[in-house]
């Protein structure tokens, strides 16, 4: 599983925990801040390695381990079981407040995070993917500022478009969005909406409540 399928899966964590005299989720390292916050009755583990996983389940007497995609059969079985609130994960109201500033001082208009390509695979990322000239028309749009959401040095992609189109696409140095997602929660968190193909950015748009637009390929 990737970090995204994790973002996805954890909208299931406050039902288990509900349930549970102890829930422990073992988790990427990046997410355990966000996790933290979002469930204050749930003890979350950096990591899961097989012998870390074996120390937790003797350690702490565990009765039931589980990967946390399969819970999804008994807590997700149609459409109609899905809660019905607006997001599930918690980001820093300080880190919020910082993006909102640093997005109010572009001026009046809606702030839109966009994100065009992912995967680190080429069989699933050639399918996902999309060249940055196709979204012209939408960057085109009046009274919108677009941010970049997309993970990895995109200078180059921000400066073609800029010298060859005259687009912005706006930056920040310290966004960082596969090292710091606690942060980059906040970032998405403080948007007016998020427009992206199908990659973790887009699971932790919608989970944190910012309206999402998800681009998919036919499936």
């Amino acid at each position: 599983q990737g970090i995204g399928d994790e973002i996805m899966f954890a909208q299931l964590i406050s039902e288990i925990a509900a349930q549970a005299k102890k829930c422990i989720v073992a988790c990427d390292p990046r997410l355990v801040p966000l996790f933290t916050r979002s469930f204050p009755n749930t003890i979350f583990i950096a990591g899961y390695t097989q012998e870390k996983l074996t120390h937790i389940v003797t350690q702490e007497k565990i009765d039931y381990t589980s990967p946390i995609g399969e819970l999804a059969q008994f807590l997700r079985p149609n459409t109609s079981s899905f809660p019905k609130k607006p997001s599930y994960l918690k980001a820093s109201p300080k880190d919020i407040s910082k993006w909102k500033e640093r997005y109010q001082s572009l001026g009046d208009g809606l702030k839109i995070g966009i994100s065009w390509k992912g995967g680190n695979q080429a069989l699933t990322t050639l399918p996902r993917s999309t060249n940055i000239e196709q979204w012209l028309e939408l960057l085109n749009q009046p009274n919108c500022h677009f941010i970049n959401l997309q993970y990895g040095d995109q200078s180059q992609t921000l400066t073609f478009l800029q010298e060859k189109h005259g687009i912005v696409i706006h930056h920040w140095e310290d966004s960082l969005p596969l090292e710091n997602m606690d942060d980059f929660a906040a970032q998405t968190a403080a948007l007016d909406l998020v427009i992206s193909i199908d990659n973790s950015t887009v699971h932790l748009a919608g989970a944190v409540g910012t309206p999402t637009w998800l681009l998919t390929p036919f499936a």
